[in-house]
């Protein structure tokens, strides 16, 4: 796995990035650090075919209110980066 950001693996998930998150107040299935800790586990193909990593607001929240310094919101930026350069989804038209 190449995605590179604020080391993931310091995520504990305390909820935070969710706390902060307006998509996860309004998505059930929008939880930043679960998407985090899916990743650490190896469940890429998965993530990359969900379509909820199209959810983001790109508020950077996430990120400014993680204890650890993840980064939540740069990975989802990745995930779908590879989502699309795999050809396994293609971007939402806005």
């Amino acid at each position: 796995m190449s995605i590179e950001l604020a080391d993931p693996y310091l995520c504990y998930q305390c909820g935070r990035c969710v706390s902060v998150c307006s998509i996860a107040s309004l998505v059930k299935e929008y939880r930043p650090y679960r998407i985090v800790n899916l990743t650490k586990l190896g469940f890429l193909d998965r993530l990359l075919k969900e379509n909820y990593i199209w959810l983001c607001a790109r508020c950077f929240r996430c990120t400014e209110y993680c204890p650890q310094d993840v980064a939540p919101a740069d990975l989802v930026s990745e995930l779908q980066f590879l989502a699309v350069s795999r050809g396994i989804q293609k971007a939402p038209e806005t």
